[in-house]
């Protein structure tokens, strides 16, 4: 457990914020296809800033202060930013872990909320699609078929973000006492925060629900997991809840 007594708040959330407990490692986006189902509305995924100190330590978030480690830094590099957003999610296991997204891909999504359904991030997987090395890579993103997911976690199983965030902070700074080296060289391949550019997904959006009246809209937000919860069919290549607990990872970066 990492000990963050005292620690100020690092970043902010995309609307209000409800406090939740728990921590996990942070996670970003291989080259490729990654499959997943998020399970906060874009409202509630929560907006960091980040720094690159080199492949020994990796990513590590910016705490917007003054004495901020990364921003201190030596390196030019290393001092500066990238912003990016993390949500709860379930991966292709079923298992609750914190992704983090690029700016442009939540831009999107949340323009998709407003326009077609408050739900629809909950309604369906994700496949967020890293394509590219280096300077070129791109993301792109797809929407799967609509259907419910069994057993819908509660909030108090999801993890805090604003905690996550910390722990991660210190751990940087843990890892900077103990001598790990900071590098100027450019993220690999595999974690390398490409152009944030949300390209529209290959697949035809859902078809548009009619205009809601915002009370309306808050209604179904909040009803959006009892919903998902009350079937219990779930199709081939579907993700499902998985009960077991995550196992711990070696680094925050897949």
């Amino acid at each position: 457990m990492v000990d963050i007594s005292g620690r100020k708040l690092i970043g902010q959330r995309s609307g209000d914020w409800d406090d939740t407990m728990g921590e996990t490692f942070i996670r970003g986006f291989k080259e490729g296809e990654t499959k997943l189902r998020a399970l906060q509305v874009t409202d509630d995924w929560w907006r960091i800033k980040e720094h690159y100190y080199g492949p020994a330590i990796g990513f590590g978030p910016c705490s917007e202060e003054p004495d901020c480690t990364g921003c201190n830094d030596a390196s030019e590099k290393v001092r500066g930013t990238s912003a990016k957003y993390l949500a709860n999610c379930l991966n292709d296991k079923g298992k609750i872990v914190v992704f983090k997204f690029p700016v442009g891909i939540k831009t999107k999504l949340a323009s998709r909320e407003q326009r077609i359904s408050p739900t629809i991030v909950l309604d369906r997987d994700l496949v967020i699609v890293r394509i590219g090395t280096d300077f070129k890579t791109e993301y792109d993103f797809e929407f799967g078929k609509e259907y419910p997911i069994e057993d819908w976690p509660g909030e108090d199983e999801l993890h805090d973000l604003p905690t996550v965030t910390i722990e991660r902070y210190v751990i940087v700074e843990q890892m900077l006492s103990g001598g790990a080296s900071v590098g100027d060289a450019e993220p690999a391949a595999d974690e390398f925060d490409a152009v944030d550019r949300g390209v529209e997904q290959a697949h035809p959006e859902p078809e548009a629900e009619p205009e809601k009246p915002k009370e309306q809209k808050k209604a179904a937000k909040k009803t959006a997991a009892k919903k998902a919860a009350s079937s219990r069919q779930l199709g081939e290549g579907q993700i499902s809840r998985s009960r077991e607990k995550a196992e711990p990872e070696a680094a925050d970066e897949a």
